[in-house]
């Protein structure tokens, strides 16, 4: 057989290495799909930020999908970035061999191979199927022949590397992690320190310890080094791994309620509400804390139309009117639509506009930051609202502003909802007359 390969991908030195990796794997295993192996194989490959992670993966799945009839994964942190995968891979085919296409379809993110081989033993069939962590819940059932990646691998939960992991078993096919480096905590890192430990089934490779001039000069380290927040610096381009408490939020684990507080018990009840666009899972969030800081329930929708929300969050409003002491709502953007007709239809609840900005969004940080600190407030053990919270990231930029947002690839929903929520508990929540003598 001979193998393809597709025109405009010249691997780089450390890129290179993986790839023959995985060759000699195959040779030595004695095919793709010899069910004779004692075990799957895992590569774990750690990259400074941008040096061809991704670039590597869709090579490799492609190396699989065209010399070996397999069925194929790839998990991303989020939908967009498994779209992104999925059209970059087409778009390879379509230029180099248009005619390996059988079927693509966009919506469920699949793609079917296929070289119409006249000759049973030359005929390749695979598939390749493009998931994301935001679909955890959908991830069951799957069978890999040929190879499951995992790409930036730190901003996917625990719980998705082991509903995924499995789908090997079958066929012992291998798998390839790849990910910049985030904390010291989760699958990303246990598999790494497994195969630098001697796990004999885990191959790891380290590119932060390769010559990357090439992708980033010592003056353009330097520059980054002097504007990029240290954790940041230390994580995205030294390729280090962060002390399980290095993001904006330290001791969040401490503050977990495993036996959290039920809303219907709540004397006073204080809201965040953070309006989202229904894109790229952008969830419009209501958080909800009660009179003792702590987070009883968190609501979240990213499929209804503008018109149902108002209804929705109506509903829950109206339910616990005689408790809600304030609704702290950003008005930003498509809030401001939103909070006008939430009032109308709501005017025994108190609503109060809130204007983001980078000046307001820093007090309310460091608001959180100093309750998390001290263990004043208790949040839900909710794996989407802990993943924001740890991946929150702090920007400074060159005239040394500091701006907070979610890091690249992931949503700050519930982030944000909770930032407005702690904040709503020291917000006005009622009128006051005040007579002097």
């Amino acid at each position: 057989m001979s193998n393809k390969k597709l025109i405009g991908y010249k691997p780089l030195p450390y890129q290179k290495e993986v790839n023959d990796f995985f060759k000699e794997l195959i040779k030595k295993d004695g095919g793709v799909k010899n069910k004779k192996k004692n075990s799957s194989h895992t590569v774990v490959v750690l990259s400074p930020r941008q040096c061809g992670k991704t670039l590597l993966i869709i090579n490799q799945l492609l190396y699989y999908a065209l010399n070996y009839s397999t069925t194929n994964m790839v998990i991303s942190p989020t939908l967009s970035q498994s779209r992104r995968i999925y059209n970059e891979i087409l778009k390879a085919i379509q230029k180099a061999i248009p005619h390996f296409i059988e079927k693509a379809n966009e919506n469920n993110l699949e793609l079917w191979l296929s070289n119409r081989a006249a000759k049973p033993e030359d005929l390749i069939e695979s598939k390749i199927w493009f998931k994301s962590d935001e679909q955890r819940q959908a991830i069951r059932g799957y069978s890999v022949s040929g190879l499951l990646c995992f790409d930036e691998s730190s901003f996917i939960s625990d719980e998705t590397f082991d509903l995924a992991y499995p789908f090997c078993d079958w066929n012992k096919s291998s798998v390839l992690v790849c990910s910049t480096p985030r904390f010291k905590k989760g699958r990303f890192f246990e598999l790494f320190m497994s195969g630098q430990t001697g796990d004999e089934n885990i191959t790891t490779f380290n590119w932060a310890n390769y010559d990357l001039s090439t992708v980033r000069s010592s003056e353009k380290m330097e520059q980054l080094k002097a504007t990029v927040p240290p954790q940041i610096y230390k994580s995205e381009y030294l390729g280090q791994f962060l002390d399980a408490d290095s993001s904006v939020f330290n001791n969040i684990e401490a503050c977990i309620d495993n036996n959290p507080p039920s809303i219907e018990d709540a004397t006073a009840l204080y809201c965040g509400l953070d309006f989202g666009s229904g894109q790229n899972k952008d969830n419009t969030v209501l958080s909800v804390l009660n009179q003792d800081k702590k987070q009883v329930v968190i609501y979240a929708t990213n499929f209804l139309t503008p018109s149902q929300q108002i209804l929705w969050l109506t509903e829950i409003f109206q339910k616990y009117s005689n408790k809600i002491k304030v609704v702290n709502a950003e008005k930003n953007s498509i809030g401001a639509v939103y909070i006008s007709e939430l009032k109308t239809k709501n005017k025994n609840i108190k609503i109060r506009e809130v204007t983001t900005t980078q000046q307001s969004k820093r007090k309310w940080v460091e608001k959180l930051q100093l309750a998390f600190e001290n263990e004043d407030i208790g949040i839900l053990n909710d794996q989407d609202q802990l993943n924001e919270l740890a991946f929150f990231e702090q920007k400074i930029s060159k005239n040394g502003e500091v701006s907070y947002s979610a890091c690249y690839g992931m949503n700050d929903d519930r982030t944000m909802a909770l930032l407005l929520a702690y904040d709503a508990m020291s917000a006005p929540t009622g009128q006051y007359n005040i007579s002097f003598y």
